[in-house]
């Protein structure tokens, strides 16, 4: 499960079914009344009308939260603030996929490298199971029992693939996360992960200007991100976003850095500056004119589970989330 900036995106599975993607919009806020009727008369989706109840306190999390409550994405506060409450959203959202109620769970998760680095593992899973054990939600009571809880920083789904891709690694590797909210970096150094690194530049401050630039809502412009990203008005504000993390980037870049592998939503944007700004700081590759700059890790379209169902648009999104799945519960 990858709580992101603009999109919540798990992957998941029963037993030894194949994986399924489940996306859930982010915004998340503390309420005090169920949702009205009109809401509950409609068929529902637990992605969309995702409401928890555990211990006494209500949540509603995505399109819910939005449409009813008024939420708006929660950019400022960590995401451990509210990983209980989408935890137990998403978590709902596969029980209903799965027409289970009561069930084990095996749970991996990742956070940006920054919250994941000050993280205290032993009160998050005592909370996680706390709330897993007994919550309700819109169609059901549910009782997870938490059997395991792993926590990772983003980008390692990518880095665990690129490392099966890559196969013989190099010492030093820089993992960089261009999201929503932040832009995140680690390196792997001799095949331990440090310098774990995060600002908060990423997309969404940019995206109101670059939406007014496109005559566009936000949601428009990422859900349809390939397709803007090529247009000639953006380039403007992409040039003025990119120079404005650029001397982040320049600074937090371990030395001697041997290869990097790329991810995050915004990408699609800055692919372009992303190869040119790498290509002058990076060694070549053995035998090649070109630099290590390993996109996702090197993970392909072909790699994808044939059950995995995705709108090409949101593979890119969804690509740390489902690798950090397949490779700690897939086959």
């Amino acid at each position: 499960m990858d709580t992101g900036g603009s999109l919540l995106k798990a992957t998941g599975s029963k037993g030894k079914s194949p994986p399924t993607c489940i996306a859930i919009e982010p915004e998340v806020i503390p309420v005090v009344r169920k949702p009205t009727l009109h809401l509950l008369e409609r068929s529902l989706d637990p992605t969309r009308w995702a409401w928890v109840s555990v211990n006494g306190d209500q949540y509603a999390v995505g399109a819910l939260a939005r449409e009813e409550y008024r939420a708006t994405i929660p950019l400022v506060k960590p995401k451990i603030d509210y990983f209980i409450p989408r935890t137990l959203a998403t978590v709902a959202a596969y029980a209903y996929h799965f027409n289970t109620r009561s069930f084990d769970l095996y749970l991996s998760c990742l956070l940006p490298p920054a919250e994941y680095k000050s993280l205290n593992m032993r009160d998050l899973e005592e909370k996680l199971r706390g709330a897993l054990s007994s919550y309700s939600t819109l169609f059901a009571d549910i009782k997870a029992n938490l059997k395991q809880l792993k926590v990772f920083p983003e980008g390692l789904g990518l880095l665990k693939h690129y490392h099966q891709y890559r196969g013989d690694l190099p010492e030093r590797v820089l993992v960089v996360l261009f999201g929503h909210r932040n832009i995140s970096l680690f390196e792997m150094n001799s095949g331990v992960c440090r310098h774990f690194n995060s600002c908060d530049r990423g997309f969404a401050s940019i995206l109101p200007k670059l939406s007014d630039t496109l005559n566009l809502s936000s949601r428009e412009c990422l859900a349809q991100s390939s397709q803007w990203a090529t247009d000639e008005r953006s380039r403007d504000v992409i040039q003025e976003y990119w120079h404005s993390i650029e001397s982040w980037l320049t600074e937090h870049i371990p030395p001697e850095t041997d290869e990097v592998v790329i991810g995050g939503g915004a990408v699609v944007w800055l692919r372009q500056e992303i190869i040119y700004f790498f290509h002058s700081r990076l060694p070549l590759l053995d035998g090649r004119d070109y630099p290590g700059i390993f996109f996702d890790g090197g993970f392909k379209d072909k790699d994808w589970s044939p059950s995995i169902q995705l709108d090409p648009q949101l593979r890119v999104r969804f690509a740390d989330s489902y690798l950090n799945w397949r490779y700690n519960y897939g086959s």
